[in-house]
């Protein structure tokens, strides 16, 4: 009685296959498992010529390629920033900042006449920054109070 050699290819196959599955999930489970960064608290307030910035949003970019910060300005120009939770912070190290606009409440229309939510174009986008960032802050460890005036 001759035997099939199939059956010996099919299990060979379920074990590379269960080896796969297994080297997968040990990639992916290292890929967030990792020690988080330290990050400081930063808040403060975004000045355009000596008035309040609002409906912006600041985003603090890392030199470091680690997870960037945002903060929504509020109607008096301040801002607090969050990486993984709210006001948590950034990172600690040099950082770009950049601004993105932030859509008034409720979808309605700026008005024509809030000079403070206009920044001009070097300000705005992370293209700017990537290719000229006007504005490098460093975080520190602890508390950062960092005030941003725009001219």
């Amino acid at each position: 009685m001759k035997r099939s050699f199939l059956p010996c290819l099919a299990r060979a196959n379920v074990a590379r296959m269960c080896i796969a599955c297994v080297a997968a999930v040990l990639i992916a489970g290292g890929c967030g498992s990792g020690k988080e960064l330290p990050l400081g608290k930063v808040s403060g307030q975004v000045t355009y010529q000596g008035k309040p910035v609002t409906d912006a949003i600041v985003h603090f970019l890392p030199e470091n390629g680690a997870s960037a910060a945002t903060g929504v300005v509020d109607s008096e120009g301040r801002y607090t920033l969050s990486t993984h939770e709210t006001g948590d912070g950034a990172v600690i190290g040099k950082h770009k900042v950049w601004f993105s606009k932030q859509d008034p409440p409720g979808g309605a229309a700026p008005a024509a006449s809030d000079e403070s939510s206009l920044l001009p174009e070097k300000y705005r986008g992370e293209k700017n920054c990537a290719k000229d960032p006007k504005l490098t802050i460093e975080v520190k460890s602890g508390s950062n109070t960092i005030d941003l005036p725009l001219e």
